[in-house]
């Protein structure tokens, strides 16, 4: 995966975490790839994206519940993803408990 964190990194962050079921790490990216992300949307046919991990992007989102606790940062995040896609993004997650989650469905 292009710009994976390194173990040291994703420790530093707080964010390293293994797999329930296979109890394998989880990999994840400084920055998203954008050519690949087109490739995906393009290849899979999808239709709505659910933004998930908003709280290690930006810790200032952890346990935002509205729209309006999004910080700039998501926010941009959400516009980025809309204008490279062309869907919408319709879910936003941002923390581990089941409640962190917001509709952005019309």
């Amino acid at each position: 995966m292009p710009n994976e964190l390194t173990d040291a990194e994703m420790q530093s962050r707080g964010i390293l975490e293994y797999g329930v079921t296979t109890g394998r790490q989880r990999r994840k990216t400084r920055t998203i790839p954008w050519d690949l992300l087109t490739e995906s949307v393009m290849l899979n046919g999808a239709t709505q994206i659910a933004l998930t991990f908003c709280d290690h992007f930006d810790p200032a989102t952890n346990g935002a519940r509205h729209k309006s606790d999004l910080s700039p940062r998501i926010q941009d995040l959400i516009a980025k993803l809309i204008e490279h896609t062309g869907i919408p993004v319709t879910l936003v997650e941002t923390g581990k408990n089941f409640e962190d989650i917001i509709d952005l469905t019309p």
